[in-house]
C-alpha cells in the first residue's frame, strides 16, 4: 500500500507525494501556514526583553542616555515586527526612539526594512547598512592572535548592543550560537571571505574553532543580551528567547530540538529536502544548508539528493565554476577548494553531494542552467514524484534550511 506525504515548496501549498510503503523511511512534515499556530512577534519579542532569561529586566540593563544599537542577523523571520517589539520593549525601559540604530547587513537590506518601518524612522530610529569593505564603516576591536578583529563602528560606538539572530539546532549547518548574527556579519570583507570559503567547514576542529571565534566577538563587543528567534515548521516562528547568551542558546536548542530534529531509522538511498518560505528564505545558502541536511540521512555508499526550491537567483562566481567542468569532478574539487565567494560553500555542498550520488533540482532556473550546474533538472512535481516511485528508499525533510535528521543511540 503506497504512503502518501506532502512536501512543503517554497510558500506555496503542500504539493502531495506517494511512494511504496517498503521505501518509505520517514518525513519530517511540517504544519502548513494555515494550520500553524499564530504568534504575535512584536509582542512575544516585547515580553521575552521584560523578561529574559538569566538576565535582569531590561530596564536594569540601561541607564538614561544610552544609544542602543540592534544588530540583525541573516535569516531572522517577521524582522520588521522583531524590531518593533524591541523597540516598544526599549521605550518601556525609558529609551527614546531617536537613541535607537538597527544596523543590518547591507545597504539593500537597510532600504527593505526603512521602508517596512517608515513611522519608526519618521520618529527618529535609524536604520543602517553596514558596508564591510569601507574603513570608516568599522573600529578595531582587538588584536587576536595578532589579527585585527575589526568590527562595525556603529556597533562599536553604541552603549548597548542587542544581537537579534534566527535560532538554529545544533548540528545543523554551521551554526553558531547566540553570537552568528554578529560575527562575521558586521566585520570586515577578508573575514567575510574567509567564513564563505568553499570547504572552509571540512576540517576535524572547523566547526569548533568558528564558534569560539564567533563567541570570542561577541564577549568583546560587550553583547551581555541577545535576542533568538526560532523559526517554526510552516514559515512562522515558533518563539522568541531574549536573555544571557548562554541560557537563551540553552533555550533555543531545546525548542529547535522539539520543532526541527526528525528522529531517522536508517539512511535512505534517495532524500528529498526542500526549501519553504518565501522569497528571502530561497537562496544559495539555505541550498548548502539542505544538501548538508541530507547528507547527514543519506546511505555513505551511494545515494541520490533532490533539492526543491523557488530559486530563481542566478549562479554567481564560484557556482559558474562548476558550470565549466562538464561533470569532472576532479578538477573541480581542485578549482573550488580555497574559493572564498558568497555562493563558494553552496558549489562545495553540490559538489559533495555529486560524488555520492546524482543530484536532483527543483526550482525556477532554466533546464540548460540546472544541467551545466552538473544536476539533474526536475521540471514538475510529476516528475519528483516519479523519481520517488523508483527509489529504494526515501527519506523527506521539508525546509532542510532548519531541519536537521538524527538516530536514535541504538541505530547508530
Amino acid at each position: 500500500m503506497p504512503v502518501v506525504t506532502h512536501i512543503h515548496l517554497g510558500d506555496c501549498p503542500p504539493l502531495e507525494l506517494s511512494l511504496r510503503d517498503e521505501a518509505w523511511i520517514g518525513c519530517h512534515e511540517p504544519q502548513s501556514p494555515g494550520e500553524a499556530e499564530s504568534l504575535d512577534v512584536a509582542a512575544a519579542t516585547m515580553a521575552a526583553l521584560q523578561q529574559p532569561v538569566g538576565f535582569p529586566p531590561i530596564t536594569q540593563a540601561m541607564v538614561p542616555g544610552d544609544q542602543v544599537a540592534i544588530a540583525l542577523g541573516a535569516d531572522v523571520r517577521q524582522a520588521d515586527a522583531v524590531v518593533r517589539g524591541l523597540v516598544a520593549a526599549l521605550e518601556w525601559a525609558g529609551a527614546g526612539r531617536e537613541s535607537v540604530q538597527v544596523v543590518v547587513g547591507s545597504t539593500a537590506e537597510a532600504d527593505t526594512l526603512r521602508e517596512q518601518l517608515q513611522d519608526l524612522v519618521q520618529d527618529g530610529c535609524v536604520v543602517i547598512g553596514h558596508t564591510p569593505s569601507d574603513e570608516k564603516a568599522l573600529c578595531y576591536l582587538a588584536a587576536v592572535d595578532e589579527v585585527p578583529l575589526l568590527m562595525c563602528r556603529e556597533l562599536f560606538e553604541a552603549d548597548v548592543v542587542i544581537p537579534v539572530g534566527c535560532g538554529r539546532t545544533a548540528g545543523s549547518y554551521d551554526s553558531r550560537g547566540p553570537y552568528e548574527s554578529l560575527y562575521p556579519r558586521f566585520s570586515d570583507t577578508a573575514t567575510q571571505r574567509r567564513y564563505e570559503q568553499a570547504d572552509a567547514l571540512d576540517g576535524p576542529t572547523a566547526v569548533s574553532t568558528r564558534r569560539g571565534e564567533t563567541d570570542r566577538a561577541g564577549w568583546l563587543l560587550g553583547a551581555s543580551l541577545v535576542v533568538q528567534v526560532v523559526p517554526a515548521p510552516g514559515g512562522g516562528v515558533a518563539k522568541v528567547v531574549a536573555g544571557a547568551p548562554d541560557d537563551v542558546a540553552q533555550a533555543v536548542a531545546e525548542a529547535c530540538d522539539s520543532q526541527w530534529v526528525q528522529e531517522v531509522e536508517s539512511r535512505a538511498r534517495l532524500v528529498v529536502a526542500t526549501l519553504a518560505g518565501n522569497e528571502q528564505e530561497q537562496t544559495w545558502d539555505n541550498v548548502a544548508r539542505a544538501l548538508y541536511a541530507a547528507s547527514l540521512a543519506a546511505d555513505e555508499d551511494y545515494s541520490a539528493v533532490a533539492i526543491c526550491t523557488r530559486i530563481h537567483t542566478p549562479p554567481g562566481k564560484t557556482l559558474r565554476k562548476l558550470m565549466t567542468m562538464n561533470g569532472d569532478l576532479e578538477r573541480v574539487a581542485s578549482e573550488l577548494q580555497g574559493a572564498q565567494t558568497d555562493d563558494a560553500q553552496a558549489a562545495w555542498e553540490i559538489y559533495k553531494a555529486l560524488c555520492r550520488g546524482p543530484v536532483y533540482f527543483m526550482s525556477q532556473l532554466d533546464e540548460e542552467t540546472v544541467e551545466e550546474l552538473g544536476m539533474t533538472h526536475v521540471n514538475s512535481p510529476e516528475e519528483l514524484t516519479r523519481l520517488v516511485e523508483r527509489s529504494e528508499s526515501c527519506l523527506v525533510l521539508n525546509e532542510g534550511q532548519y531541519a536537521v535528521p538524527r538516530f536514535p543511540a541504538h541505530s547508530r
